[in-house]
């Protein structure tokens, strides 16, 4: 099964749980619009807390595409919360690997994104502050979907 996810242009859908750094959960839905420029990917996210809509979470994924034959590439983002984020995502089978840390250091991260479906795709991460404190962690299942949603 060949990665759709970050590879073709289009909407997934996202929802499952966010959890605090004390592992408390919250519900969240969203979605990730992937499209492509000419030297550039860009993955756009938005994740909203259920029932406190005005709490999202927005990422801007830009994604140098990958050299043909290569399994890894690199990625930059800004988040308005930490700042700019450098990262790598690596294709490792059935997954693609994300590890990350902000330009100031304070902030690290990793995930990962399991294909269990051509358009289906399970995320986990988790956001560490200066290397020892957990700050979130997330389980989210990605579906393709049809147009935007939001």
């Amino acid at each position: 099964m060949e990665h759709k996810l970050l590879f073709e242009e289009g909407y997934w859908k996202a929802s499952g749980f966010y959890y605090t750094e004390k592992g408390q959960p919250h519900q969240v839905e969203g979605q990730v619009r992937i499209y492509h420029e000419d030297d550039l990917w860009i993955n756009d996210g938005v994740m909203k807390v259920v029932g406190q809509e005005s709490v999202e979470i927005r990422n801007r994924y830009e994604i140098i595409p990958w050299d043909e034959g290569k399994e890894l590439t690199t990625w930059i983002s800004v988040n308005p919360s930490l700042g700019v984020l450098e990262g790598t995502f690596t294709v490792v089978g059935d997954c693609i690997l994300s590890e990350y840390r902000a330009e100031e250091g304070q902030f690290s991260g990793s995930e990962v994104l399991i294909q269990t479906a051509s358009d289906r795709y399970l995320n986990r991460g988790v956001l560490v502050y200066k290397g020892k404190e957990k700050l979130s962690s997330w389980a989210v299942e990605l579906i393709r979907t049809e147009g935007p949603r939001y």
